[in-house]
């Protein structure tokens, strides 16, 4: 009897925890009817944290597992937020309402999910099957994306664009490339709450050239703390290995902490041969690199926090350090030089040259963020210092093959940057549809380089004062800028912004300024949004940016490395001024069609020449205007119930160059025609409750481009994705250009010289990727007494 009613009690439990349990439904609409995918959360002030994301007629279900007060908060881009504190006791239907928002950050004109949708001066982009995901890194997931291609071994990038930028929360980050992608690797998809791409970033953005910014939102609202522990190895020429443990916890304060270390080997192979056009000489260069990055360990913490008055405090710090003193890099270089007479070939130098490079390097980054509702508007801060510390420590022996003397030196460089950077800007809606933003940004960083050679001499190393120098540079500028945004009517929304760049640079060698520049841009930008309906929606984009001189491409000193070939960069090179015109077409939400046409004045380039005295000179200038012009389409499809997914990418260019007059004899002005194309194919084999197997399969081609005086050829690459996630587990293995090796190879003519090159790469690899998580848990820092303002910002409103 005992037996019977133990076991009916059994029975019982599950289905009381059943009919305890209410249902919370409704309908997310606006004035012309439901908004799909709308973003719902729901929480209570202690361990209920329930999400999902309504269908496409903006309907949603939620199962509340007790009765009780919770805080409901509904988000949908373009959308005022919605917030409702309710008592559910049963179950209980809502007719919801959102309000118009007044940041235009997007048009959403579609009633099917979107994997696109445009903005004035972007796009925001989404994943047809948000559960293929789990597994994956932030980084890998970017790469499935519309308009990014990926990169072996690096970020992903925009196609069409010279360079991409990445942001965090939204928010420029100071942290360097590798920290980043570190980050990124470390961090699963799941962590993603959205991505949008800046295609055409107007003047409240400081960046240079032809660029691009991929923003990325860390998730927030959910109330955990979380562990990723990830450890990798990679086989190319040389193993190399790494690890790292990362932190997620979402609170009172949202924050990611990630101590990451790796040991990094590369190899790379180089040939250059040289020949004069006559054929009376040549020379062969056969080189080999093996760069031994050594142990680099990097600390990276990013938090952030707002309070219920509306203010929003982030924080971004790293440090990282790296040495190779164990193993140096090594260079080895076998050299050979003929001249051809009547009577055959004499080969008149012959040797080996063997180098070794011990490296030790440091930086830091402490950046700091705060908004602050002022008056009808917001104003925010942003501060930022950065430091980097490196020196670098070679020895180059060279033995003579024909008897004349072997020589041996050695070298010694020290660099040290400082940087200050600061930002302030204020928004304000000037209405309902209409925005207006203002501010100032500007850095001062100074640059330190210390160079000293030696040169062995019987028993002793001798210092070279001739190829000794300390140069210092000094930098600062000051952008003020304006942008204003409006949406005229449901079709039509614009974005036009004005900023002035005022530089100021100055050189010193030795103690003794050199050079001093000024440079003064006023820059535009101008987009255009226009939905023509919910299946074609036109953009316009136009860009002024310039491209400032690095310091090194200003140092004057002269640098000998033979008695008749030296080394002078320019100290009064000027900046590059560049305007790039887009007009894109976006079809269905899947298919981005477009035509650009980029101009770019006082193109700088390494020149080599020849000055009157006989000698070789490598040399920067301001050398060429350059303009170019293409077409390009990006696809991305979804099928098999969203199991399968499609990327192809196809564009082509026609550019030529202007030379100025005393370089038409070394740089061709004829037009140049470029191409290229890649395809990636995603397939989920298995995607089932705790598992999900992906397959990523890629390749692609470049085709011949020419940069000034040198032809490069064309690449192939390819790649091959595997990840498997079961429970807290993620295996991932990946395959690059197993194929065949990744050759760059380019020749270009100087004067009567003809020079062909080709360099392997070491980016044939198989990687293999181990994550576990652990953690899941609640965060220690609830309470029972939540009001509106702390579970907006647990929600991350």
């Amino acid at each position: 009897m005992k037996k019977a009613l133990l076991l009916l009690v059994f029975a019982v439990l599950p289905l009381r925890n059943l009919w305890a349990q209410k249902q919370l439904s409704g309908c997310v609409q606006d004035e012309e009817g439901g908004l799909p995918y709308a973003t719902v959360q729901l929480t209570d002030s202690a361990s209920v944290n329930l999400s999902t994301a309504a269908d496409e007629r903006g309907c949603f279900q939620l199962q509340v597992p007790q009765s009780g007060v919770y805080h409901l908060l509904i988000s949908y881009v373009g959308y005022e937020d919605y917030y409702r504190q309710l008592e559910i006791s049963q179950d209980t239907n809502l007719a919801i309402r959102m309000k118009p928002g007044i940041q235009l950050e997007g048009v959403e004109v579609t009633a099917s999910k979107p994997l696109i949708t445009p903005t004035a001066d972007g796009m925001t982009m989404s994943w047809a099957n948000t559960e293929a995901l789990k597994g994956l890194t932030t980084q890998q997931a970017l790469a499935r994306l519309p308009m990014l291609r990926r990169k072996p071994n690096a970020l992903p990038e925009v196609v069409g664009k010279g360079r991409t930028v990445y942001y965090l929360n939204g928010r420029r980050s100071f942290l360097s490339e590798e920290q980043i992608k570190a980050l990124l690797e470390s961090l699963p998809a799941e962590e993603i709450e959205r991505v949008e791409l800046v295609l055409n970033p107007g003047a409240e953005y400081d960046e240079q050239g032809d660029v691009a910014i991929v923003k990325i939102y860390l998730r927030k609202g959910s109330l955990y703390s979380r562990y990723y522990l990830n450890a990798w190895t990679m086989q190319r020429t040389f193993n190399s290995q790494g690890g790292d443990i990362t932190w997620a916890k979402q609170g009172k304060w949202n924050s990611t902490l990630m101590l990451h270390a790796d040991n990094d080997v590369e190899y790379h192979i180089y040939k250059n041969n040289i020949r004069e056009q006559d054929g009376s000489a040549a020379s062969y260069n056969d080189e080999r690199w093996i760069n031994r990055w050594g142990l680099s360990t990097s600390l990276t913490w990013i938090a952030s926090h707002a309070k219920p008055s509306g203010q929003v405090w982030e924080v971004q710090a790293s440090g990282s350090y790296r040495t190779n003193q164990g193993a140096p890099s090594r260079e080895l270089n076998n050299f050979r030089q003929e001249v051809y007479t009547g009577n055959g070939v004499q080969t008149v130098a012959m040797g080996k040259q063997d180098n070794s490079k011990l490296e030790r390097e440091g930086e830091g980054t402490l950046g700091l963020f705060y908004e602050q509702p002022l008056g009808k508007g917001k104003l925010t801060l942003n501060t930022a210092f950065s430091y980097y510390n490196s020196e670098n420590e070679g020895i180059m022996n060279y033995e003579d093959y024909l008897g004349n003397d072997d020589e041996r030196r050695r070298q010694y460089v020290a660099q040290s940057i400082r940087s200050l950077y600061n930002k302030v800007d204020y928004e304000r809606a000037l209405s309902e549809k209409s925005v207006l933003m203002a501010g100032v940004y500007g850095a001062y960083a100074v640059n330190g380089n210390d160079t000293r050679w030696w040169q062995w001499q019987q028993s002793a190393y001798v210092p070279e004062e001739e190829n000794t120098f300390v140069y210092d540079y000094r930098e600062y500028y000051f952008t003020p800028y304006v942008s204003w945004q409006k949406q005229w009517s449901e079709r039509w929304q614009s974005k036009v912004g004005l900023r002035v760049e005022n530089t100021f640079n100055e050189g010193f060698l030795n103690g003794v300024r050199k050079f001093e520049n000024t440079y003064f841009n006023p820059l535009p930008d101008l987009s255009i949004l226009f939905v023509q309906n919910e299946n074609h929606i036109w953009q316009l984009q136009s860009r002024g940016s310039i491209q400032r001189p690095a310091f090194w491409e200003l140092n004057p000193y002269r640098f000998y490395s033979a008695p008749n070939y030296y080394v002078e960069n320019n100290p009064f090179l000027q900046p590059s001024y560049s305007i790039r015109n887009t007009l894109s077409h976006v079809i269905r939400q899947k298919i981005v069609l477009g035509l650009f046409w980029r101009y770019e004045g006082r193109k700088s380039a390494q020149m080599l020449l020849e000055d009157g005295e006989g000698n070789n000179v490598d040399k920067r200038l301001n050398a060429a205007d350059f303009h170019k012009g293409g077409i390009f389409g990006d696809y991305t499809a979804s099928f098999w119930q969203e199991r399968g997914q499609l990327n192809l990418y196809a564009g082509g260019a026609f550019f030529q160059y202007l030379p100025y007059s005393a370089y038409k004899s070394v740089i061709s002005d004829a037009l140049n025609f470029t191409w290229g194309t890649s395809g990636t194919l995603t397939l989920v084999p298995v995607q089932k409750e705790g598992k999900v197997l992906s397959v990523d399969v890629g390749a692609g081609l470049e085709g011949p481009i020419n940069e000034m005086n040198t032809q490069i050829s064309s690449l192939f690459y390819s790649y091959v994705g595997v990840n498997y996630r079961f429970g807290d587990w993620t295996l991932s293995l990946t395959s690059n250009d197993l194929g065949r090796n990744y050759i760059y190879r380019l020749e270009s003519t100087m004067y009567s010289r003809i020079s062909e090159q080709s360099m392997y790469q070491d980016v044939r690899y198989v990687q293999l990727r181990v994550r576990y998580t652990f953690g899941s848990r609640i965060a220690d820092s609830q309470d029972g007494r939540l009001d509106k303002g702390d579970i907006e910002q647990r929600m991350g409103k």
